[in-house]
């Protein structure tokens, strides 16, 4: 949930400015950064920071702030991209030698193919099922698509928990053809 703003009204080159933060992608990464927008000159009317003009300009620039500041950035990108420059670095972050590799074999086998057209948010549940059946009805037994379904939504759940998708298409995915037993 996003973060409630007030904004900081100040003075400065003759006119009056409110301050606040919001979150923009840098580099394929959010980040959390300052921002000031000009709110009118200073004179007889707009003479200080705490007079009601100027707080009544700054109580719309922050309203306008605050109802978009919990929606997504603009920059969706390619599913690959996300693998490639934040998933996969936050997994050697935080995984064992030997999962990264497991989970770099699957990427490289399964999923890379079949991820590579989407964005983040252009994937959905009904892709995911899709996919997923297609790979029952190729034969792979129930342990690999279990992994295969696993990686992916994990990596969709951390696009969830860093804000870059609404949510995760794989969490209710399954396969409509009976699966292999092992």
């Amino acid at each position: 949930m996003a973060r409630y703003q007030q904004g900081h009204v100040f003075g400065q080159h003759g006119a009056f400015h409110v301050r606040y933060y919001t979150t923009v992608v840098v580099d394929g990464h959010l980040k959390r950064v300052q921002r000031s927008e000009r709110l009118c000159t200073k004179d007889n009317k707009h003479h200080s920071t705490k007079c009601k003009p100027v707080q009544t300009l700054a109580a719309v620039v922050m309203a306008r702030v605050n109802s978009t500041s919990g929606t997504l950035p603009n920059a969706d990108v390619r599913v690959a991209e996300f693998w490639e420059q934040t998933y996969l670095p936050h997994i050697e972050r935080n995984t064992k030698a030997s999962t990264q590799h497991g989970y770099r074999k699957l990427w490289e086998q399964h999923l890379k193919l079949e991820l590579s057209a989407y964005t983040l948010n252009d994937y959905k549940t009904h892709h995911a099922t899709q996919y997923l059946t297609s790979l029952a009805e190729r034969g792979l037994g129930a342990r690999t698509i279990a992994h295969i379904r696993s990686l992916a939504s994990g990596m969709f759940r951390h696009a969830l928990r860093i804000n870059r998708v609404a949510e995760n298409p794989w969490r209710d995915a399954g396969s409509l053809s009976s699966v292999k037993k092992a």
